[in-house]
């Protein structure tokens, strides 16, 4: 995604991770970001600082364009990830509560836009809370 104007130092750093596990990869990362380009035009102190992509990469293995974006969350450099949806992201709701609480702890937020998810939302930050103090 192109910026039209310069960004601030005040903007939101929002990363999008998208997970193409099947051939054939022409435009299904294109097709994933559509949704999140008209998120990032509605706020307008939103900037996309980065994009990764486990491409042709099932759910089930390591994952190292995700392992990059969570260390980078880690590292302060993002303020939002979002994502087309959870499937996208992790393998089930035990793998979703780790990396929640991976990005919760650098106070990156997560939006999962299928699932209509925003982790900085009061419900969900509650449910998700709970997700993680539940998991051994």
């Amino acid at each position: 995604m192109t910026v039209s104007r310069e960004p601030s130092p005040n903007d939101q750093r929002v990363a999008f991770y998208a997970r193409i596990a099947s051939h054939p990869f022409d435009g299904w990362l294109e097709h994933q970001l559509v949704p999140a380009k008209a998120l990032l035009e509605a706020h307008k102190d939103w900037t996309l600082s980065s994009v990764y992509a486990d491409e042709g990469i099932p759910a089930s293995q390591h994952r190292p364009q995700l392992e990059a974006m969570l260390n980078a969350s880690d590292a302060g450099e993002i303020d939002i990830v979002i994502t087309a949806s959870m499937t996208r992201l992790a393998r089930g709701m035990a793998d979703l509560a780790k990396i929640i609480e991976r990005l919760s702890r650098s106070g990156t937020k997560l939006i999962l836009l299928k699932e209509g998810v925003n982790t900085d939302e009061a419900p969900f930050t509650a449910l998700f809370a709970g997700i993680s103090e539940r998991r051994v």
